[in-house]
């Protein structure tokens, strides 16, 4: 008998980060909320494939989140939500990621690890502006505005931060409120850059977007607005599907499930599902919702057990629903916020629910350097390759149709994205000194035409190098399409 199985489609997830990365535009950039393991989905897969499409920094909640993230993204920013406490505060710098100071005394905290080095270390600020949740408190931020030199001292405020409560919300009022609050907050502090938005505040408009958003559960296919967006504009993410264990004919009279909660009145066909709330298929969503076999849909009736499911399939042919016949339970015709919505709950708890029996494949996903290298003769084939393409790519010609007015930042910008992109030299990945937080605030992009000539001159570079098959030289083709298309901003 198959098992029940989860697919993430990661090419969906890389395409959500893209789709929010134009909705904010060029001047802004997008973190990724990665925390409770990639919201459920597994961050060892979704951390490669978010910075792939150009993603740099990630928030998790706790720190060790952060470390089992961290060598997924060596030359990234990752901050975590908690903060520092007394009994971790010395893990943080040691390895290369950053607290989000919540409050004075996690602020003590990180600049008594200031004392420590040569150098400033940077400082992510959480103020509350509504949420009273974590973040400091007013009173607090008011004796930090007020003495910002002692408080502050030996570090660099890079990033001030606060979160939105009701952004998902018709009724923005609160939202408009803490806008204003947050406003009060950057004037009076005058140092870092800003992040306001949640996945809900990017589509409350540009005002909301400051130079940074952190985005969460759009990025994994909810719908970010679901009471002010009539479609989702996310893709969806998720598919989950479960086989029929057995189909049952009850007679009128008897009764489905746990506690006799559906009495059958009729004649009715069902069908048993290998699935249930110990695979994170809530229990809430008893008698409510349905499933779909072969595109027929199926209510699904009586309590959702442990293990099992029960739906009716009275309406559905008899040969589309046999022993090992697999049902959707999450994917185009229920949604996860459909699913939600029938448990009586948020998609986020869907998602963070699903269970680890499923047996789970990911679809989409994007090339590893290590694969490239395996597939190509090695490192110093791969290296000579891209040395040969640099020598096309950074010529004068090409950089000029991205900056006609400054070809040494060109030359600069474009090798700093190459190194970061494709791995770059051994030391730049596997630098693990002082911590430095990376906020690329102005994503670098191309335009279509630089973009075609990128993959002209790597064509080139390909087709002229001996020792490669033509899977190979193939695979390395599709390796730099990709990245420049994800650099492409518009057509021109």
């Amino acid at each position: 008998m198959p098992h029940a199985e989860l697919v993430v489609h990661l090419d969906r997830v890389a395409d959500n980060y893209r789709k929010i990365q134009t909705q904010i535009g060029p001047q802004v950039s997008a973190a990724a909320m990665v925390k409770a393991d990639g919201y459920g989905l597994g961050a060892s897969e979704i951390v490669p494939t978010l910075r792939a499409a150009g993603c740099r920094m990630f928030f998790v909640a706790r720190l060790d989140e952060a470390l089992a993230v961290r060598d997924n993204a060596t030359d990234c920013s990752i901050l975590v939500l908690d903060g520092p406490g007394d009994g971790d505060v010395d893990q943080f710098v040691p390895n290369g990621v950053f607290p989000v100071i919540n409050s004075l005394h996690q602020l003590a905290l990180w600049r008594q690890q200031a004392a420590h080095g040569d150098h400033p270390l940077p400082a992510v600020l959480h103020v509350d502006t509504g949420m009273s949740r974590l973040g400091f408190p007013p009173d607090e931020f008011e004796a930090l505005a007020a003495a910002p030199t002692e408080l502050l001292e030996g570090l660099q405020v890079q990033l001030v931060m606060s979160h939105l409560a009701s952004a998902d919300e018709r009724d923005i009022a609160q939202s408009s409120d803490q806008l204003d609050r947050f406003l009060a907050v950057r004037a009076a502090l005058g140092a870092g850059s800003a992040s306001l938005a949640n996945s809900a505040g990017i589509f409350l408009g540009d005002e909301y977007h400051f130079e940074m958003v952190r985005p969460g559960y759009a990025l994994y296919g909810g719908n970010p607005q679901p009471e002010r967006l009539e479609h989702n504009p996310m893709a969806a993410v998720v598919q989950l599907h479960a086989p029929v264990l057995q189909v049952f004919e009850a007679e009128p009279g008897s009764t489905v499930g746990y506690g006799a909660t559906h009495r059958v009145d009729r004649p009715m066909r069902l069908a048993t599902l290998a699935v249930g709330y110990g695979d994170g298929f809530l229990r809430a969503g008893s008698g409510r919702g349905s499933v779909f076999v072969n595109g027929h849909e199926a209510p699904i009736v009586g309590r959702i057990s442990m293990d099992l499911t029960t739906v009716d399939v009275g309406d559905i042919p008899a040969p589309l629903v046999q022993p090992g016949t697999m049902v959707e339970i999450i994917g185009d015709g229920r949604t996860v916020d459909h699913v939600a919505a029938d448990a009586g709950t948020i998609g986020y708890e869907v998602l963070t629910d699903l269970g680890r029996r499923y047996h789970r494949r990911y679809s989409g996903r994007p090339l590893s350097i290590n694969e490239v290298f395996e597939h190509v003769g090695g490192k110093p084939y791969f290296d000579a390759l891209v040395d040969r393409f640099y020598q096309g790519v950074l010529s004068d010609k090409v950089l000029s149709a991205m900056y006609p007015e400054d070809l040494s930042e060109a030359r600069r910008n474009t090798a700093d994205f190459l190194a970061q992109y494709w791995g770059g030299p051994d030391d730049y990945n596997q630098r693990r000194g002082h911590p430095r937080l990376r906020m690329r605030h102005a994503p670098f992009h191309i335009n279509q035409a630089a973009r075609d000539a990128w993959i002209h001159h790597m064509t080139e570079a390909v087709d002229e190098t001996d020792g490669a098959s033509e899977e190979a030289k193939a695979m390395l083709l599709q390796y730099f399409s990709t990245a420049a298309d994800h650099m492409i901003n518009q057509p021109g």
